[in-house]
């Protein structure tokens, strides 16, 4: 550590110490003079003296000696009682005051770094949301990671009957009520196929894929998802949900969105049909990866 960065350390627990110190200094004012009540007003002699009882706290001996100093030079008790428990009231005022001084300046020396890069008019300032992003990169990779790991070989595909549950199901997501359980079989090897809206860009939001070999392997391919906003005007944001196929171990990852776009990266050893999710539901989108132009032929004909 230099002795630059020694200086700052020692001036931040020296601002500590005196805000701890001012609160505690205001707190023993509130604790010792809110003690004290309200005077009533004095009984005076005729030879204006004012007997007073043996007070050991500090704060009393104080508020009496100011009210028998005036009182012995007055006639009118009830102007003098008043002015005493202003004075009262003051003190009081004066100790809330130095504890919300202190209270203000440890929030300033913790938070203010904080705010400094915070802009509430624009909701967001760059910094907030470069550290915003960083964070939302680091559960795209771990959502990326979790679909990396593919066997070379063709994924297993399970080959039980059509449940009843799966049908009823299956029949909400086509919103087709009257899909037979052969037409759903049909569907077992590609299941996001005409699921999601049969196209790639829709409400002013596109899904798009690009696939490559993996270097130094035949067998699988490197696949690139991404939703992107076709309208500048109109970004992305939030989070898409990808739906891909069942012999993912993660199928249906939750991808945040980051400087306008929502990317899946995977490894895949065929194609199949992928699904997205944008605008919270209310953008639904669907691309066939065997559809793809510029995609190995090897890739499009699994």
């Amino acid at each position: 550590m230099n002795h630059s960065s020694d200086f700052a350390l020692f001036m931040k627990w020296l601002i500590i110490i005196g805000c701890i110190v001012l609160i505690a200094t205001g707190t023993n004012i509130i604790l010792n003079w809110s003690k004290l009540p309200p005077l009533a007003q004095p009984a005076v002699s005729k030879d204006s003296t004012y007997t007073k009882n043996q007070v050991t706290d500090t704060a009393k001996k104080t508020a009496v000696t100011i009210t028998e100093n005036i009182v012995n030079k007055s006639s009118q008790p009830a102007p003098v009682v008043a002015a005493a428990n202003t004075q009262q009231e003051a003190i009081l005022k004066k100790g809330y005051d130095i504890v919300v001084l202190g209270i203000v300046l440890l929030f300033v020396l913790f938070a203010l770094p904080l705010l400094s890069e915070f802009n509430f008019l624009q909701l967001f300032s760059a910094k907030f949301k470069e550290k915003v992003d960083a964070g939302k990169v680091i559960i795209n990779e771990a959502a990326n990671a979790t679909n990396t790991n593919i066997p070379s070989q063709k994924p297993a595909i399970s080959d039980k009957p059509v449940t009843t549950k799966q049908v009823a199901q299956f029949r909400d997501m086509m919103h087709d009520p009257e899909m037979n359980i052969e037409a759903i079989s049909s569907y077992s090897d590609d299941p996001q196929k005409n699921v999601w809206g049969k196209l790639p860009e829709v409400n002013e939001r596109k899904l798009s894929a690009t696939v490559i070999p993996v270097p130094g392997n035949n067998q699988l391919f490197r696949v690139q998802l991404k939703v992107i906003s076709t309208n500048p005007e109109k970004p992305l944001q939030n989070k898409v949900i990808f739906h891909l196929h069942p012999t993912f171990p993660n199928s249906n990852p939750v991808i945040y969105v980051v400087q306008g776009e929502a990317k899946l990266e995977l490894i895949a050893w065929g194609a199949f049909t992928v699904g997205a999710e944008a605008d919270n539901g209310a953008t639904r989108l669907e691309l066939d990866l065997a559809e793809l132009p510029e995609a190995p032929v090897l890739f499009k004909s699994r």
